[in-house]
């Protein structure tokens, strides 16, 4: 059972949402749970094999023709629609999995890698320059520096320095505050003069830093290399247990941190039979091996969910799901037959699907150019992406009533067979509706009888698993339409720092109306960060907190006949601020308790000004599996009602700019 939110809460998360800088896969991150690594296990002899995979050659032009020379290293969003990778030895590509087309984005060096939220596309320049290319605006940004890896907003990169130290001669590794100009250099506390460090990798918020270590210096005996986790908010350097103990030639090193930050994968490579990799819990400091021997060219998901590597001789592509420990191996042809050549390099998006290049030719039909590809594999039982852009429109239909017809695109990539149509009471139900439509159109059209309220999303389902849902939207069916209110007018919009005020002019025809919908997108006309009620026929509305960029932002008014046009659009953006110096302390005198189906929550306020709190709550302890989300206000109570018959394990972090802090206690509370 998943625990509901009220309206009144639902309109306070938007509200985070609306003017949030990470684009629109913040939103995203809001409808996936949080994952929590508990005790795993994983072979490549787990292997699915009753699963169909659909192998497309993706390194091809926009008209589907071979490109020329290798294509390698490929890296893909978190929702699987875009594929960076190179081909011709350094000229990087983007291949779009929506609309097929394949750009050239010029010529770089290095490995091209998304910042986990996927609004980034990083890479090198010829001279070696870290270059930022932004995914919503189509511009490009010099870092300034030979990054080795960046934070999701740019602020935070780490890189290594120019002048080799004494007596050892090895190059010290940074992190740079790209807004200060600050520099620090990452050092290992139990070292006085030996501070090589491997692999420093930044977590998505810059918060953590992990980096591998060689435990004594050039010459001496015993040398192995361990990963430790730097917390750049308290300071403390953690070293990580890697397995098996003791050694020569173990080599511990950061594979990638999780979106949310929740968690970060360790890679052990050794002279042994049993490497063993290592998932670190941020939050708590535990500390799970789980086996993969003998895989290499690990890669995790950005929600930290699927795990891509390479085994076997020749090399063959797998992904791991670590909720269902279920392994398949993706480099197989349409009739299931593995790649007869080495695959390298597999990543996979936050449903499974998988990108990887491969030196076979009996993976897709015309493979002729005798050189490796890049190929996108898409597990036909994984949940499908959601479906984007929901629209309703009502009509009248005479004594019949009203016709509501629905439309929306289909997802950026995947497989499906048909939609689910959720209609609800409130903000995420389907109290009133989950209908099917066994079909691959992208409308549907409905008689609706009297007045109501509707919230309604669809998800694209593959027969037997339903995917993501779509944007919500609210559907007023009303007696009367020529009630609706007409545009708001004269829009504003003011900042100071981080907050934003957005001020209008109520409608001047129609009825009045009872609240108002503010939009916001990443370009003009578009809703793809935001699309929520205020809740009041206030007119004006104040943001606090919000992430750096630019947004394009209108109001709508709403009222019982149904919600009119959009107002002026207003461009707001916001500079790259860090109104704090660590993320908030931990919220402290957490408790939950149920009054019949309705949990209410309560804790102590956090020090260090938090701007908001985030819930989380699972089916067991220590899990984020039921729902995880931001409250978007500092108040120290929350009430959900509506929530089903479980026992649940709760807690609560605080957040600010700079970061979440620690969970509370948790509390365990049932709803019976």
């Amino acid at each position: 059972m998943i625990m509901r939110l009220s309206a009144a809460s639902r309109v306070l998360v938007a509200a985070v949402l609306v003017l949030d800088g990470s684009s629109a896969d913040a939103v995203q991150t809001t409808t996936t749970p949080a994952i929590r690594v508990r005790a795993r296990t994983a072979s490549t002899r787990d292997t699915a094999s009753d699963t169909a995979i659909q192998t497309t050659r993706i390194s091809v032009t926009s008209v589907g023709d071979q490109l020329g020379g290798e294509s390698t290293l490929p890296t893909i969003t978190p929702d699987g629609r875009y594929v960076a990778f190179l081909f011709n030895t350094n000229s990087l590509a983007l291949h779009d999995n929506q609309t097929r087309e394949t750009r050239a984005l010029g010529t770089v060096t290095g490995h091209p890698a998304f910042t986990r939220d996927g609004r980034f596309l990083l890479y090198h320049d010829p001279s070696a320059m870290s270059v930022a290319y932004d995914m919503a605006t189509g511009t490009t940004r010099s870092l300034g520096l030979n990054a080795v890896t960046v934070s999701d907003d740019l602020r935070f990169a780490t890189f290594y320095g120019t002048v080799p130290v004494p007596p050892y001669n090895y190059i010290p590794a940074y992190v740079r505050d790209r807004q200060t100009g600050t520099d620090t250099q990452i050092l290992i506390p139990d070292s006085v003069d030996w501070q090589d460090v491997g692999s420093p990798t930044l977590s998505p918020t810059g918060r953590y830093v992990a980096f591998s270590h060689q435990r004594v210096p050039p010459f001496f005996l015993g040398r192995t290399t361990e990963a430790y986790v730097w917390d750049r908010s308290t300071g403390i350097v953690t070293q990580v247990n890697t397995q098996p103990p003791g050694g020569a030639g173990r080599f511990a090193y950061p594979v990638a941190f999780t979106r949310d930050e929740h968690s970060l994968l360790i890679g052990v490579f050794c002279f042994c039979n049993n490497p063993t990799q290592v998932f670190v819990d941020l939050t708590t400091g535990t500390q799970t091996p789980m086996s993969l021997a003998p895989a290499s060219q690990l890669a995790l998901s950005a929600n930290g969910r699927f795990l891509s590597y390479v085994d076997g001789t020749p090399t063959h592509a797998y992904v791991h799901d670590l909720i269902i420990a279920e392994t398949r191996q993706v480099d197989v042809n349409a009739d299931g037959s593995s790649g007869n050549a080495d695959a390298f390099g597999p990543v996979a998006d936050d449903t499974g699907r998988a990108a990887f290049a491969s030196n076979a030719s009996n993976l897709v039909a015309g493979d002729t150019n005798g050189s490796s590809d890049v190929f996108f594999a898409t597990i036909a039982s994984a949940p499908p992406p959601a479906p984007r852009n929901l629209s309703a429109a009502v009509s009248s239909a005479g004594v019949a009533g009203s016709r509501v017809t629905l439309s929306w695109l289909a997802p950026a990539a995947g497989a499906w067979t048909g939609y689910v149509i959720e209609a609800g009471s409130g903000p995420n139900l389907a109290d009133l509706a989950s209908i099917s439509t066994n079909s691959l159109a992208t409308t549907f059209s409905t008689l609706v009888a009297g007045a109501g309220v509707f919230f309604v999303r669809v998800r694209a389902s593959n027969g037997t698993t339903a995917g993501e849902p779509s944007n919500e939207i609210v559907v007023t069916v009303a007696t009367n339409p020529s009630d609706r209110p007409s545009a708001p007018s004269n829009l504003t919009a003011s900042v100071s720092n981080s907050a934003v005020t957005l001020t209008w002019l109520p409608p001047g025809g129609g009825s009045a109306p009872t609240e108002y919908i503010i939009q916001a997108g990443s370009s003009p006309t578009l809703a793809n960060l935001a699309n929520f009620a205020t809740g009041s026929a206030a007119t004006s509305y104040t943001a606090t907190g919000v992430g750096a960029g630019t947004y394009f932002v209108r109001v709508l008014a709403s009222n019982a006949a149904g919600v009119g046009p959009p107002s002026n659009e207003v461009v707001i953006t916001i500079a790259s601020v860090q109104p704090c110096s660590a993320p908030p302390g931990q919220p402290s005198s957490f408790v939950a308790f149920a009054t019949g189906s309705t949990v209410t929550l309560q804790w102590g306020a956090s020090a260090g000004s938090p701007t908001s709190y985030v819930i989380e709550a699972g089916s067991q302890s220590g899990l984020a599996d039921v729902a995880t989300f931001d409250t978007g206000s500092v108040a120290t109570s929350l009430s959900v009602p509506g929530v089903g018959a479980n026992t649940y394990f709760v807690r609560v972090r605080a957040k600010n700019p700079c970061g979440v802090s620690l969970p509370s206690r948790e509390s365990a509370v049932t709803v019976r």
